[in-house]
């Protein structure tokens, strides 16, 4: 039957052009996911220094932190 066959190769042509665009929406899917990927890192790094910069405020205001702060100017001034 080689009617079935010419109806194949369209039908496999017509997925070929289908799959041209569908590849560039794919493209376009994957930069936006990886956008958000970068956004949630930066948005999670952002938060980490948030927590840094809380432990350190505090950690000033502490005995630990007062003592360090002294022990610091008395090992680094002249005598």
């Amino acid at each position: 039957m080689p009617g079935g066959r010419i109806s194949a190769v369209m039908d496999a042509l017509r997925r070929t052009k289908k799959r041209g665009t569908s590849r560039s929406n794919r493209e376009a899917q994957i930069r936006a996911e990886s956008s958000q990927r970068c956004e949630r890192k930066v948005k999670e790094i952002d938060g980490e220094t948030d927590q840094v910069k809380k432990w350190m405020h505090t950690r000033e205001h502490t005995t630990e932190g007062i003592l360090d702060a002294r022990l610091a100017v008395a090992t680094t001034s002249p005598v």
